[in-house]
């Protein structure tokens, strides 16, 4: 889909958890000379767990987008320390608390606009 959009002279734009082996995929190694990078964590655009005590979760994230102002507003998102995490996964090392993979899924708000605002951008 990324290289059709490309293609038609459209911009693409792809979020993955960090690390993931998507972008070693040839479709993706193809568009890599396009693509710029932002890597953020999203405990610090509002991601929580859904239920008390209410803790964030840090989910590190890649996004990669064929125009630079796709990602503007994802810059500099990395965790401040100021918070406990949750951990995500049904373990966790000295009692953290923790929440389902599939509950951290769903994009926080603050994470939905500032990719708005980068698409107005």
């Amino acid at each position: 889909v990324a290289a059709e959009q490309v293609s038609a002279g459209r911009h693409a734009f792809v979020e993955q958890p960090y690390g993931s082996g998507l972008y070693d995929e040839p479709e993706w190694v193809r568009l890599k000379p396009l693509l710029f990078t932002a890597v953020f964590d999203q405990c610090m655009t509002g991601l929580r767990m859904n239920k008390p005590p209410w803790w964030s979760v840090r989910k590190t994230t890649e996004c990669k987008a064929t125009h630079p102002l796709l990602l503007m507003h994802l810059q500099n998102l990395r965790c401040d320390g100021t918070h406990p995490h949750a951990h995500i996964g049904s373990w966790s090392d000295f009692g953290r608390r923790t929440v389902r993979s599939h509950e951290m899924q769903v994009w926080p708000q603050q994470l939905c606009e500032r990719i708005a605002s980068g698409v107005v951008e």
